[in-house]
């Protein structure tokens, strides 16, 4: 299933909305578990221009976040990477 929020969010709005439509599954349809949940977004900043995540270091822009739940990389058919950003680093 893919699930869309069309138009600008802020932040508060965007995890409002997710929150909503996920706990409309629940109620509505019983749906209590979710399996790879994917998120496609266009980061913008405050003047609302598309902006990337750089690592400070290497320069190379972050295309992927990836969030592994406990446990659940020994139920994986593949190896992944994993990134881990440090953004205290100005």
């Amino acid at each position: 299933m893919k699930i869309r929020f069309q138009g600008l969010h802020n932040t508060n709005e965007a995890i409002e909305s997710l929150a909503s439509m996920l706990k409309m599954f629940q109620e509505q349809y019983g749906i209590e578990n979710f399996d790879n949940i994917e998120l496609d977004v266009v980061l913008l900043d405050q003047d609302k221009e598309a902006v990337e995540i750089v690592d400070a270091a290497s320069s190379e822009i972050y295309e992927e976040f990836e969030v592994v739940r406990a446990g659940a990389e020994e139920q994986r058919k593949k190896p992944r990477l994993r990134l881990a950003v440090d953004n205290t680093v100005h």
